[in-house]
């Protein structure tokens, strides 16, 4: 296991979606081989398979795929290095790779959030109750009757 300086560690997921069509096995080889890539590059957190789905469109003429989850923290470059592999890899067919921050709500739970967003429980700051309603309030409120000047 590779030991991640404090300064560069960051969070990521990466999702690979891997063809039906190697069989179990290859699924499984494939798993271990990225498995392996993570572990010896990065500190492996969690490796969840969703098992096989039905894709959304077919890509590659197959309808159906085997679906993995990685959740690791690495330095900045070794994401780039993982799609990389994953293009390479015989029975990959598709990959992506996105970081997250753990951020922390009133009621003192983790909550993941995608870089640049805002967590789930958190008011968006231009919808809340008060400053909305204060906001019509301070609005001028036209005069629907009065005549324009032509007669």
């Amino acid at each position: 296991m590779k030991e991640v300086t404090k300064e560069l560690e960051k969070k990521y997921e990466a999702l690979v979606i891997i063809s039906c069509k190697s069989g179990g096995d290859g699924v499984s080889s494939i798993i271990e081989k990225l498995k392996k890539l993570v572990e010896d590059n990065a500190i492996l957190e969690s490796v969840d398979e969703w098992g096989k789905r039905k894709l959304a469109y077919p890509i590659n003429k197959e309808s159906e795929a085997y679906y993995v989850l990685f959740t690791f923290v690495s330095e900045r470059k070794f994401p780039e290095e993982f799609v990389r592999i994953c293009r390479i890899t015989d029975g990959a067919i598709r990959s992506m790779v996105t970081s997250y921050i753990v951020k922390k709500v009133k009621n003192r739970r983790s909550v993941r959030v995608r870089k640049g967003g805002q967590a789930p429980d958190e008011p968006s700051p231009s919808v809340s109750g008060k400053d909305a309603n204060e906001e019509l309030k301070s609005e001028p409120e036209s005069n629907l009757n009065e005549s324009d000047g032509q007669d």
